[in-house]
């Protein structure tokens, strides 16, 4: 049976899930390997040409992983059945902290791009980009 990306034609995509999955299985595996403290701290990035990349969290792990870098290889090896890892690369990327805003500044516009704005508006025949149009041009209380 066909996969759906390919009987439409999107032979790139394809390959690129296929890619995906690989990695997914890659992580999957070494997540079994890995002590227990290290697991949500430590992901793979890629393998390629027999190099590991991995990604900590910060240091310390990789750190941890360096150190524990050839039972790692090990235990992948036996477990893979294609490109054994010879080596295993660490980058550190600590995980992206979510931006709050702290304050709104209100801003007024001009009177003349206020009627920019509304002059736009009136052309559109879509009612609710319409409205929200309209309200940009109005002066806030």
């Amino acid at each position: 049976m066909k996969d759906v990306n390919q009987l439409l034609g999107y032979h790139n995509l394809a390959k690129l899930m296929d890619h995906v999955h690989c990695l997914i299985r890659l992580n999957d595996t070494l997540q079994a390997i890995l002590p227990p403290a290290l697991r949500e701290h430590v992901t793979c990035a890629k393998l390629e040409r027999g190099i590991l990349t991995l990604i900590a969290t910060n240091g310390s792990y990789s750190t941890q992983i360096r150190f524990s870098s050839q039972a790692i290889i090990t235990g992948l090896n036996e477990t893979l059945a294609h490109q054994p890892v010879k080596t295993i690369r660490c980058i550190v990327r600590p995980p992206a902290l979510p931006c709050r805003v702290t304050q709104q500044k209100r801003r007024e516009i001009s009177r003349s791009a206020a009627d920019s704005i509304c002059a736009t508006a009136a052309t559109m025949s879509d009612d609710r980009l319409r409205l929200i149009w309209e309200r940009l041009a109005r002066p806030r209380a």
